[in-house]
């Protein structure tokens, strides 16, 4: 005979209370398989904050889970910045100037540059580029305005009055033409006479050394030194030193007649010194 208690309204409430919680338990499980099986209907494509999960994903209603969030897009790579410009620089000596094949400690003094050139000025070198020692100071490899041509050395620059040159100029022995350029643009263009066959005007990369003003005669009303020196001249005023000069003989601009040296205008002469000092770069090309 069955308890007094044990009534129908009592079998139903007990028959609810165990089947209830396995209905929600088999709904969890069921959400989260769907989950771990990545169903896209059960998983959001991009991150969502936990109230949006909450709201949108059956799985999370059921199993709350934080949604992790994708990596950040790759920033963009910066603009690449542009090479440095070639130095344009001039050094002008302070003192006598030891020079080096190489900056300390593996350089050696290959000779020593007088602070006063043979023309009673300050020498100066045309640098080229830039180093430093390990006790971090800077150093400068320079053109020498010694001979032979395209000479190279190292000096520290502490020993310099260092200062930029604003213009640079291209003479073109072919065309018999002298550019004077500023950052890479021509400004100006004049007509010159160059070397002959027999005494060709030097080729390569040199630099302004000295103004001479006035000398005179075959050069001028202007002089201006390079660091180019003659190649088959030896008996030659300054050892064959080369320079851009006015002339007497204004009727031969445009010829290959002279001994080596670029011949102006007097007028044009005058004109380009007033922009390239000493110092100023020069190449000279075929």
């Amino acid at each position: 005979m069955s308890p007094k208690w044990l009534t129908a309204p009592a079998l139903i409430l007990m028959g609810l209370a165990l089947f209830l919680p396995l209905t929600l338990f088999s709904n969890a499980a069921d959400a989260v398989r769907a989950a771990e099986g990545h169903d896209a209907s059960a998983v959001p494509v991009a991150a969502v904050t936990w109230t949006e999960a909450l709201g949108q994903n059956p799985a999370s209603r059921a199993y709350p889970r934080l949604v992790k969030a994708p990596p950040p897009a790759p920033l963009d790579p910066p603009a690449p910045r542009p090479s440095p410009a070639p130095l344009q620089l001039a050094g002008v000596l302070r003192t006598d100037l030891a020079i080096y094949d190489a900056p300390p400690p593996q350089g050696r003094v290959t000779k020593t540059l007088p602070a006063i050139d043979a023309y009673g000025e300050r020498s100066v070198v045309r640098a080229l580029r830039a180093g430093y020692d390990r006790q971090g100071d800077r150093w400068l490899q320079v053109l020498l305005p010694t001979p032979p041509n395209e000479t190279r050395g190292w000096v520290r620059e502490s020993g310099l009055d260092v200062s930029p040159r604003e213009y640079d100029i291209l003479v073109d022995l072919s065309d018999h033409t002298l550019k004077l350029r500023k950052e890479g643009e021509t400004v100006a263009t004049y007509e010159v006479a160059v070397g002959t066959s027999g005494t060709p005007t030097p080729k390569g990369e040199f630099f302004i050394t000295v103004h001479v003003p006035n000398p005179g005669g075959a050069y001028g009303a202007l002089a201006l030194g390079l660091s180019a020196y003659s190649e088959v001249l030896e008996d030659w005023p300054g050892g064959g030193q080369a320079a851009i000069h006015g002339t007497n003989r204004p009727d031969l601009i445009g010829s290959s007649v002279s001994h080596g040296c670029i011949r102006m205008t007097n007028a044009n002469v005058l004109e380009l010194g007033k922009l390239a000092p000493a110092g100023t770069p020069v190449r000279i090309v075929p």
